[in-house]
């Protein structure tokens, strides 16, 4: 997941601060996430829907691109 999540958030132009400001994640979560932790079920959502992109992108699978999330419902 480390290294999904944290391209993503570049590529979305988001600091871990603003992530963390925009998704209602905290700081800490982000960073253990992007260090390659665990996180939970509800965590993940909230990341996906911030950075518009799947839960199977930030965890590894499927697409990474916000039109193949938005086209999958």
């Amino acid at each position: 997941m480390e290294n999904k999540l944290k391209r993503i958030r570049k590529e979305s132009k988001l600091t871990q601060i603003e992530l963390s400001e925009r998704s209602g994640v905290s700081l800490p979560t982000i960073r253990r996430a992007e260090a390659g932790n665990n996180v939970s079920v509800p965590v993940l959502l909230k990341l996906s829907k911030t950075l518009n992109a799947s839960i199977e992108s930030l965890i590894g699978g499927g697409s990474d691109s916000a039109s193949d999330n938005q086209t999958s419902g």
